[in-house]
C-alpha cells in the first residue's frame, strides 16, 4: 500500500492591516487581506506555484477535503489564512473546505522540539540543509504584503503585484522557495512524539478559540492612561522648568539629574527602584524618579497591543493567537504573543481597592477623579491590565494555578525528601527554608505557628527558595530580595547562600551531578548517564539530549566541551542556541545549575501538559482552554457551571502523573468574571 502523500505549502499575502500587529487571526480575517500566491508541493515533487487570479489546483483542495496531511512552517499561520482568507477569496462557502487542526503538520514546531530556532531562515542554517531561505526575497515580501499606494482623495489602494510583474515574479520564487526549505528541514528532523503533537494540536485549538477582551472598558483605561501620561509630562516640564520636555525623554532627564547627584549613567527601571530605596533620595531628584518610575510603565502599550489585536473594538470580542508552543526551547514552555501576559505588571492596588478601581472605570469615571481616589493614573492602569480580559456574557474565566510547581520539581528530582515532606504534609517550605537558614527547630507538623519563626525569617526562606535554588550566588539573593523589599549586606547574603547550601545537600549534589553527566557523555558520545532516579543524559548524533522522567528530551544543539573563560573548571559545557539577549544562533555556555533549572522548568511543564491534555479529553464540555500563563491554566465556562469547572480543574492538576511517582502536586484556582493574578 503506498504512503499517503503529504502537502508542503505556504502563503504570499498582502493587507492593509500589519500582521505583527495583529497576529496571525485578525490579520486573515481583515477584509482587506488577500493570498497573493501559495507555493505547494506534493512529496518531493516540484514545487508549483498558485497565483491570484489564476485557477486553484482541485488537486490540492482534494487532498484538503480528504483529511490529507498539510505540512508548513509556522502552520498557525497558513490554518488561518487558508481557513479565513483563501476561502473567501475563493468564494467557497461555511467551511467545506477548511484545513483542521488533526490535519497539519508544524514543522517549526518539529524544529523547536528539536533544539533549532523558530526563525526559518536560521533553523534552516543551524540544521545544515541545502536550501536556504533568500534574505533578498524575504526583504520583498516585506514590501509587497503592504500596499504600493493608497489615493488620498479617493482611498483607492494600488498593490505591487497589479503593476509590476517582475517583483511578482521574484515574489513567487521566494515563496516556493520556503517550500524548499521547510521540505529539507522535516526531512532531517523526526516527527514530533505523539503526546507532543497532542500538545500542539492543544494550542492550537486555545489560539483559534481565543481569549475575550473587554473593548469598552479598554477604551476607558487608555483614556486615564493618556490624561496620566499628559499629567506626568506636565510635571516633569514644570519641575525642570522646560529642561526636560517628557518622562520618557532619557538623555535630558539623566542629564538634569546629574545636576541633582543621581548616581547612576541609565533610568532602566531596576536601577531607578534601587535609587528609590536610598535614603539619601531626597527632594527633588526623588520627585522625578518617582514621576518616571509611573511614566516609564509599559501599561499604554499594552492597551495599545489590545486594540491592534482584535478586529471588534466594542464590547467583548476576542484576541486569538496569544501562546506560541515551545516558545522557550531551553524547557518547552509557552511564550506569550501580541498582548504578552507572560510579562504582565503585577499592579500595586490591594484587592479591595482593585475591585472598586474595576467598577469605577466600567461607570466611565473621570480620569481626574480616578487618580483623586486611587492615585496615579499609569498605576491604576498597571494594576488593571488582566482585568481588561473577561469572559463574554453567560461565561466566567477559570483559572487555577500549579501551586509552587518548581519549589517542588527540584527537591523531587535531587531526592531531597525532607522538602518533599513539608508539601506531602501541607506545610509551609518557606518556613522550612527560613528555619534551616537560622538554625530554628522546624515548627511542629510543618506548620507555620506565630513565634515558631519570624515572618522575616520566613521571607528570607522564600527568596533562597527562588533564588538559591539553581546554584544562585549572593549577588542572585540580593537581587530576588530587593524584590521583596529585603535588603542585605553582601557579607549576610553570602552567608545565607552557604548556610541554605548545607541545608539542601542533595540539590546542591544534583547541580554538579547534572554537570558532571553532560561532561561524560560529550568526552565519551557512546553513554549514557543517569542522574538521580528520573534524569538520563546522553548524546543524538553531535547533540547533547537530556530525558526527562516524563520521557521527552530537550536537545542542546551541537555540544562541546570549550576551555574556560569563568569559573566552572577548565572547561566549560556549550552549545549551539539563540542567545536571549542577541537574539542570534551562537554557542552558549551552561554548567550544572542552569541546566538543573532548565530540567525544573521542563518537569514543571509537563506537569501542566498533562493536566491540560487530561482536562481537554475529558471536560471539554464543561471548560474550554483558552490560555497557559507561565505554571496556571486559564479556561472559560458556563456561568452556571462555574463551581463545577473549577472542580474539574482543581482535580486534574492535583493529579500526579504515572512518570512522576512521589512527586507532590497541588492546585489553587479561581472563577469570575475577569482574569487576575
Amino acid at each position: 500500500m503506498n504512503k499517503p502523500k503529504v502537502l508542503s505549502i505556504d502563503f504570499e499575502t498582502g493587507s492593509q492591516a500589519d500582521l505583527k500587529r495583529t497576529g496571525a487571526h485578525t490579520y486573515s480575517e481583515h477584509p482587506s487581506t488577500m493570498v497573493l500566491c501559495m507555493a505547494w508541493a506534493f512529496d518531493q515533487d516540484p514545487v508549483q506555484v498558485w497565483r491570484i487570479g489564476e485557477r486553484f489546483p482541485a488537486r490540492v483542495l482534494t487532498h484538503v477535503l480528504n483529511m490529507g496531511e498539510v505540512r508548513a512552517w509556522n502552520a498557525a499561520f497558513e490554518l488561518a489564512i487558508w481557513n479565513n482568507t483563501l476561502m473567501r477569496q475563493l468564494n467557497i462557502p461555511g467551511n467545506v473546505q477548511d484545513l483542521a487542526i488533526a490535519q497539519v503538520r508544524d514543522t517549526m514546531a518539529q524544529a523547536a522540539y528539536y533544539g533549532l530556532p523558530l526563525s526559518l531562515d536560521m533553523a534552516g542554517h543551524a540544521a545544515g540543509v541545502k536550501h536556504t531561505k533568500d534574505k533578498a526575497g524575504h526583504s520583498l515580501m516585506l514590501r509587497m504584503c503592504r500596499p504600493r499606494s493608497v489615493d488620498a482623495a479617493t482611498g483607492k489602494v494600488s498593490w505591487w503585484h497589479e503593476d509590476d510583474k517582475e517583483k511578482f515574479d521574484a515574489l513567487c520564487d521566494y515563496c516556493g522557495q520556503d517550500v524548499e526549505v521547510e521540505r529539507a528541514l522535516a526531512a532531517v528532523l523526526p516527527d514530533l512524539p505523539k503526546n507532543e503533537l497532542r500538545v500542539w494540536q492543544l494550542d492550537q485549538r486555545m489560539n483559534t478559540h481565543g481569549v475575550g477582551v473587554d473593548y469598552d472598558f479598554v477604551d476607558q483605561m487608555k483614556g486615564l492612561a493618556l490624561h496620566a501620561a499628559a499629567n506626568v509630562n506636565a510635571s516633569v516640564a514644570r519641575l525642570t522648568h522646560g529642561a526636560v520636555k517628557t518622562v520618557t525623554s532619557t538623555a535630558a532627564l539623566t542629564v538634569y539629574l546629574h545636576t541633582l547627584s543621581y548616581p547612576a549613567d541609565n533610568l532602566r527601571k531596576a536601577t531607578v527602584a534601587e535609587r528609590l530605596d536610598d535614603p539619601a533620595c531626597t527632594g527633588l531628584e526623588r520627585e522625578l524618579l518617582e514621576l518616571r518610575a509611573d511614566g516609564a510603565k509599559t501599561s499604554a502599550a499594552k492597551l495599545d497591543a489590545m486594540l491592534s489585536a482584535c478586529v471588534t473594538r466594542t464590547g467583548v470580542g476576542r484576541v486569538r493567537g496569544m501562546l506560541q508552543y515551545y516558545g522557550a526551547f531551553r524547557t518547552g514552555r509557552w511564550a506569550g504573543r501580541l498582548i504578552q501576559l507572560q510579562n504582565m505588571p503585577r499592579g500595586e492596588l490591594g484587592k479591595v481597592a482593585l475591585k472598586e478601581a474595576i467598577r469605577a472605570i466600567e461607570r466611565g469615571t473621570p480620569p481626574a477623579l480616578i487618580e483623586l481616589i486611587f492615585g496615579p493614573g499609569m498605576r491604576v492602569v498597571s494594576s488593571l491590565l488582566r482585568s481588561c480580559l473577561r469572559a463574554p456574557l453567560g461565561k466566567v474565566v477559570v483559572a487555577v494555578d500549579s501551586a509552587q510547581i518548581e519549589a517542588r520539581v527540584l527537591p523531587w528530582l535531587a531526592g531531597e525528601q525532607k522538602v518533599l515532606d513539608v508539601f506531602i504534609s501541607g506545610g509551609d517550605v518557606y518556613v522550612q527554608a527560613g528555619a534551616g537558614i537560622f538554625g530554628k527547630p522546624f515548627p511542629a507538623g510543618h506548620k507555620f505557628v506565630k513565634g515558631d519563626i519570624s515572618d522575616d525569617h520566613r521571607q528570607i526562606g522564600k527568596v533562597s527558595i527562588l533564588a538559591l535554588g539553581f546554584g544562585g550566588g549572593k549577588g542572585a539573593f540580593q537581587t530576588m530580595a530587593a524584590n521583596y523589599g529585603i535588603s542585605v549586606s553582601d557579607g549576610e547574603a553570602e552567608e545565607i547562600k552557604l548556610k541554605w547550601r548545607a541545608d539542601n545537600p542533595k540539590i546542591v549534589s544534583f547541580w554538579w551531578a547534572l554537570d558532571a553527566a553532560c561532561r561524560q557523555v560529550l568526552s565519551d558520545p557512546g553513554r549514557i548517564v543517569p542522574v538521580g532516579d528520573f534524569l538520563k543524559v546522553g548524546m543524538w548524533g553531535p547533540n547533547l539530549a537530556i530525558v526527562l522522567p516524563s520521557g521527552r528530551a530537550l536537545f542542546y544543539r551541537d555540544a562541546k566541551l570549550i576551555p574556560s573563560d569563568r569559573r566552572h573548571g577548565d572547561h566549560e559545557i556549550s552549545y549551539m542556541g539563540v542567545n536571549q539577549y542577541t537574539r542570534k544562533w551562537e554557542r552558549i555556555r551552561t554548567y550544572g545549575g542552569k541546566l538543573a533549572e532548565n530540567v525544573t522548568q521542563a518537569t514543571a511543564r509537563d506537569v501542566l501538559a498533562d493536566a491540560m491534555i487530561r482536562l481537554d479529553d475529558k471536560h471539554r464540555d464543561l471548560v474550554q482552554l483558552v490560555l497557559t500563563v507561565h505554571d496556571e491554566v486559564v479556561g472559560e465556562a458556563d456561568a452556571h457551571r462555574a463551581d463545577d469547572a473549577l472542580a474539574a480543574m482543581l482535580a486534574e492538576m492535583s493529579i500526579t502523573p504515572a512518570w512522576a511517582t512521589g512527586l507532590p502536586v497541588g492546585a489553587d484556582g479561581w472563577h469570575g468574571p475577569r482574569y487576575k493574578k
